[in-house]
């Protein structure tokens, strides 16, 4: 019975992280839709704002509470402190950049968070998986160059989403840390305000006082689509969904499934911004995905190994005792 309930139990973790980095992906068209009518922070001052209404009328309504006596605060903080930074990056990155090639670089947070997850939460990588490292960083490459040739790409680009990359990794590995105390509402609420208190007063720093930009975004019909589906989707439900799997799922897994993020932004860029492609950045697309889903496998087999291994040495066990 206890099996089972720990099978449904990541059978639904796993459900609710692959929903949550479904829609993580999309954020990227959702994001470059917003800042064709304004600048990154206005965009990012609205978005998190209305996300962190949104969360304070959960709790308004007694839908979600806050518990934080007797917790101790300092992982929580190091969470909340690492996501303005990282969409910092990320909104700058897809700005000197584009969706595409952005959510294809992010492809390798995975394989920085392992690392960081072996320094940090001492879950160690096995040789076999630090070598297919090498498949994604090679076809991270071939997609920067690809880019880099089609002019999409600015070096200034690269730099950010690089950035984002290394304090996603980081945020991935905060909020495994932070998930035996607090719970997913604890920390999506945190991180959400954070972020909108930063953006806020950057983009007034921004804009030296002046609200105009920000009234001015609100005319635009696209800017306000875009900026809803960001906060209601991408900033409350994907992190709450994807905070709700992080204390079940293992680090190599829990970090692995950011994979669908790429294909996820290839997809949508390609398809609906009409983002350019060329056949070296596919290689290197399908590099990326390779890598890490034979990570992924890997992880797995060894997962099951280490259940079956206590399966087979239980009858020595028992005649042991029966001596």
């Amino acid at each position: 019975m206890e099996i089972r309930s720990r099978k449904n139990a990541t059978a639904a973790a796993l459900c609710t992280g692959v929903a949550g980095n479904v829609i993580w992906g999309s954020s990227y068209l959702f994001t470059r839709i917003a800042q064709n009518e304004s600048s990154p922070m206005v965009q990012l001052a609205w978005r998190f704002v209305l996300a962190f209404l949104l969360l304070n009328l959960m709790i308004l309504f007694g839908w979600e509470k806050i518990r934080l006596r007797g917790k101790k605060l300092r992982p929580l903080i190091l969470l909340a402190v690492t996501e303005p930074l990282y969409f910092f990056c990320e909104s700058y990155g897809i700005y000197y950049s584009n969706s595409t090639f952005s959510g294809v670089m992010l492809a390798i947070v995975p394989i920085i968070a392992m690392g960081l997850g072996a320094l940090i939460l001492k879950e160690y990588p096995t040789g076999k998986q630090v070598l297919l490292c090498l498949l994604p960083i090679a076809g991270v490459v071939l997609v920067t160059i690809a880019g880099s040739r089609m002019g999409a790409v600015q070096p200034l680009g690269v730099l950010l989403v690089l950035g984002a990359c290394l304090f996603a990794a980081f945020y991935r590995v905060y909020n495994k840390g932070s998930a035996a105390e607090f719970s997913a509402f604890e920390r999506s609420y945190f991180v959400i305000g954070t972020c909108a208190v930063v953006f806020t007063i950057v983009a007034l720093c921004s804009t030296r006082g002046d609200l105009a930009p920000f009234a001015a975004a609100l005319h635009s019909g696209k800017f306000v689509m875009a900026t809803i589906f960001l906060s209601v989707f991408c900033s409350v439900a994907a992190n709450i969904l994807v905070n709700y799997s992080a204390p079940v799922l293992p680090m190599a897994i829990f970090s692995n499934l950011g994979s669908l993020i790429t294909v996820c932004a290839m997809f949508l860029g390609v398809i609906f911004l009409k983002e350019p492609v060329n056949a070296m950045s596919l290689v290197g697309s399908g590099l990326v995905l390779l890598g890490l889903f034979l990570i992924a496998r890997t992880n797995y087999a060894l997962r099951r190994e280490n259940q079956t291994a206590p399966e087979q040495d239980s009858p020595e066990s028992n005649n042991a005792s029966g001596c």
